[in-house]
């Protein structure tokens, strides 16, 4: 009839208090339709040292069972739990006047363990949950007990033990003195790097990352539009490490400060329109080219921004204030900024690329070779060469200062879509509609390594900036990742939308942001390809997505006219961008 699961057992001696199991079960399972609660300890007068906490699991009694007459002092869920789901977890401590905080909190950390391993755990109303604790308790015991859903609510019944608003809450929490785990939860106290005030309070496991510390941050700060960097003594910490490797768990009361950069977000849309918007203070710069808005970037460490419009036509804007500053006397389709933001390159329709001054909107130089359309240009990282795609199925390597053609890359079949250089500059990145990938040396111009396996048009290639692996997409409805190396596929992802239109790895190379077919974006980690994130939440099909610099953040555009700011960690929609009244065509969140 029934199964015990202990999960925590303070003192052996406790193990005998839950006398009534099969009554238990058998009356709860006649309330309602709930199969999963724990149990009180029965005798409330017992040491602080006989704690316990028990799962157990009963059948559901046949109906018209009559219900039997029990132990005042046994606790059970009355008629009022058959608001609660099957399949719903309640976790409750013993009944003790004050029970020792190394007991309850061990409780509650591994209740929350086990309800992690749960595969279907039913989420109930709060105010429900609610109700049947105030009618669950004999009236002659004043002590109610403190149960936790084991969804997204809690609820305190009990003051003087502890309150927490969320199942994560759970873990970590905090100790006063070590449990008997090797994952036991620390407190840490972050202050503001500037000021020295207290910005957040934060409890973590030295198994969780940087990362999720620094969410924990600005979640009970309540601070958005801001990059967090957490530092320990004037170090900056790296997010992918676990709080563990930092030093964070072994060090009594460290020095861990934040400094808050805020984050702007660049949207451009097809109704005409570009909008800056400053996430933290709310303010917002629009920006009215008059016609549809194909593409728009703001120059790396400058105010300038660039408006290229669906007719061809260029402008630059100051991005501060919205104020119109030139009009390009050129055409440009595509707009790439070098990396001191000084200036920036555009294809034309002429079958040529141009350079432009960013300051004056001057065209300071021309690189031709190409025999039909240029899709796009794009500089090495430190800024001397520029690599171009071209309808010629063909890419060219250009020294930005002479305008030299260095090498023209031939190869591909068909149509070149994009092109990137490797963080070290020495390698170029081609992708293609003849359904193949090429990695070339930028030295010589020759063909290193060619990648096949995809089906139709590999719409984007790029490369991690971690290690040695080049992620494609494709119209295939996959991504794959591949060893830059050997040129062996690693991994191959399966899309939601049956196109991919665009793939990106993560700052940190840990993770793979998903565009396709869909409403919907997704997060796949980059080692096993399992999907880790969905966001939800667009009303049409998402057109671009991007990380933030530090990886915290994600943004997306859609044809629903809006942009979404994510959190990468949960799928969580942090910020929704109205305004537009046409499709969004790119997003970007920039720093400063």
């Amino acid at each position: 009839q029934a199964q015990v699961h202990p999960f925590a057992a303070h003192d052996a001696r406790a193990s005998g208090a839950y006398y009534a199991l099969r009554k238990t079960c058998a009356m709860s399972a006649r309330a309602g339709l709930f199969s999963n609660l724990t149990l009180n300890q029965p005798n409330a007068h017992r040491r602080h040292s006989d704690v316990a906490a028990r799962v157990y699991r009963g059948d559901r009694e046949p109906a018209g069972r009559q219900r039997r007459d029990h132990d005042p002092a046994e606790q059970v869920l009355p008629s009022a739990s058959q608001h609660v789901p099957d399949g719903t977890f309640l976790f409750g401590l013993p009944e003790v006047e004050d029970p020792p905080e190394v007991a309850r909190d061990e409780i509650l950390y591994q209740a929350r363990q086990a309800c992690a391993a749960q595969d279907n755990v039913v989420k109930c109303d709060r105010s429900m949950l609610a109700e049947e604790l105030r009618h669950r308790r004999p009236s002659s015991n004043p002590h109610p007990s403190f149960f936790v859903h084991a969804g997204d609510l809690a609820v305190k019944a009990r003051p003087k033990l502890l309150e927490v608003e969320s199942i994560a809450d759970l873990s970590p929490i905090e100790h006063s003195s070590p449990l008997r785990c090797e994952d036991a939860p620390v407190r840490l106290i972050v202050r503001q790097a500037l000021s020295g005030s207290q910005l957040a309070k934060v409890r973590v496991r030295p198994s969780n990352t940087i990362a999720e510390m620094c969410e924990a941050v600005l979640r009970q700060s309540q601070e958005v539009g801001v990059v967090v960097q957490l530092m320990l003594n004037s170090s900056m910490l790296d997010l992918s490490l676990t709080v563990q490797e930092a030093g964070l768990a072994s060090v009594d009361n460290p020095d861990v400060t934040a400094v808050l950069t805020p984050l702007r977000c660049l949207t451009s849309s097809m109704d005409g329109t570009a909008r800056i918007r400053h996430l933290q203070s709310g303010v917002q710069i629009l920006v009215d080219v008059g016609s549809r808005v194909w593409a728009s970037a703001i120059a790396p460490g400058s105010s300038t921004l660039v408006m290229v419009s669906a007719n061809g036509k260029g402008s630059l804007w100051c991005a501060e204030t919205g104020v119109h500053l030139t009009t390009l006397r050129e055409r440009i389709h595509s707009c790439s900024f070098s990396p001191d933001g000084l200036y920036f390159v555009g294809a034309t329709d002429d079958c040529k690329v141009r350079l432009w001054c960013s300051e004056t909107g001057d065209c300071l130089q021309v690189f031709t070779g190409h025999t039909d359309d240029v899709k796009t240009a794009v500089f090495s990282p430190d800024g001397v060469l520029v690599a171009t795609a071209s309808s010629d199925s063909s890419s060219c390597i250009f020294e930005v200062r002479s305008g030299t053609r260095l090498h023209t890359l031939v190869g591909h079949s068909d149509v070149v879509m994009s092109v990137s250089f490797s963080p070290d500059g020495c390698s170029i990145l081609t992708a293609s509609m003849d359904c193949t990938a090429r990695l070339w040396d930028v030295t010589v111009g020759k063909c290193l390594r060619t990648f096949t396996g995809h089906t139709k048009a590999v719409s984007t290639a790029s490369f991690s900036r971690t290690d040695q692996r080049v992620l494609t997409s494709s119209f295939d409805g996959t991504v794959r990742i591949w060893c830059a190396t050997s040129g062996a596929c690693r991994l191959s992802i399966q899309g939601h939308g049956g196109v991919v239109t665009s793939a990106s790895f993560s700052p940190d190379a840990c993770r793979i942001l998903v565009v396709s077919g869909s409403e919907q974006v997704h997060l796949f980690k980059s080692d096993s390809g399992e999907l880790c994130v969905t966001m939800t939440g667009h009303d049409d099909w998402v057109k671009t997505a991007s990380f933030s610099p530090d990886g915290m953040l994600v943004v997306s555009s859609s044809y629903d006219g809006t942009a979404r700011i994510w959190s990468s960690l949960t799928g969580e929609c942090v910020q929704k961008l109205a305004g537009h009244s046409g499709t969004v065509v790119c997003a970007e969140l920039i720093v400063g």
